[in-house]
């Protein structure tokens, strides 16, 4: 489906900035941001955020295949496919994607490709000590325990105590007993955590990359950025501190902001040498 904006061929705008601002109905700082980060794509992408995304699963690997999965849901009447993520499918739901006998029997749960692909390039293994640092809902958890085997040490965190019991829900349908949760703050040093193999940051951030996803973004204010951005590299840079000699770091977020990304990276690897940048080992196209 093609995604438009409204017609304003007959407006008068001062600048492309603006026009695009009423075009998409885009939040003007949003646009400016993006003209000046992207201003090859920054249309194409206001456009999209007119796309609604489609349903994307994640297969519970331990209980069954992406392809069993599909076939259970298509008894249910809900058109499934795999996707090229390993454990991903697409779903077609006439009500709630909780609603389903599979849903309740822990064979999947519903997480955004994006969101997949940043739980997967932490390539857990079994029998491992892995962190997960702002977990809440859970999704990147469920994940990362499947990686696992559900063999090893899973310990998610969020800081909002009030959405633990949302992973320990989902933890408990998925039959995975390889995760604690509990109350933690990613941005303060704790001495106990150290020494684990795998730590995942997805950390606060703009959510500029999922306007498409939640409206409300749209004319969200950038107002106190630099705050949000100084929190983002601290919370990185104390999950550093856990990371033993050898192991993995991941750092994402859900914005396309690049202060949010590149710049944060650039800035935790210029005081941390001991660090390198890997080609992530999962890409979606």
């Amino acid at each position: 489906r093609k995604a438009v904006g409204l017609d304003v061929s007959k407006a008068q705008f001062t600048g492309r900035a603006e026009e695009l601002s009423v075009r998409y109905s885009v939040g003007l700082p949003i646009v400016e941001l993006l003209l000046e980060q992207y201003p090859d794509k920054a249309e194409r992408m206001l456009a999209s955020f007119f796309e609604k995304p489609p349903v994307t699963l994640r297969c519970n690997t331990l209980r069954c295949t992406p392809q069993e999965l599909c076939a259970k849901l298509a008894e249910e009447g809900v058109k499934a496919r795999p996707l090229d993520v390993p454990g991903a499918v697409e779903a077609e739901f006439s009500g709630s994607p909780a609603a389903t006998q599979a849903f309740r029997e822990g064979l999947y749960h519903v997480q955004g490709l994006a969101s997949q692909t940043a739980a997967l390039c932490l390539e857990a293994q079994p029998g491992e000590t892995v962190l997960d640092l702002c977990a809440a809902p859970g999704g990147k958890t469920l994940l990362l325990a499947q990686q696992m085997g559900d063999k090893g040490r899973l310990l998610s965190f969020d800081a909002a105590e009030n959405r633990l019991p949302l992973i320990e829900t989902a933890a408990r349908r998925c039959g995975l007993s390889c995760v604690s949760v509990a109350k933690g703050d990613a941005s303060v040093y704790d001495p106990a955590l150290a020494g684990a193999d795998r730590v995942l940051c997805d950390v606060p951030c703009s959510g500029l990359g999922i306007i498409a996803k939640k409206p409300d973004i749209r004319y969200k204010s950038l107002e106190g950025c630099e705050e949000l951005h100084t929190l983002q590299l601290k919370i990185l840079t104390n999950a550093a501190r856990y990371v033993k000699k050898g192991g993995r770091l991941v750092y994402s977020t859900c914005t396309v902001d690049q202060r949010e990304n590149q710049q944060v990276v650039r800035a935790f690897l210029k005081n941390a040498p001991e660090f390198r940048l890997v080609p992530p080992p999962v890409v979606l196209e």
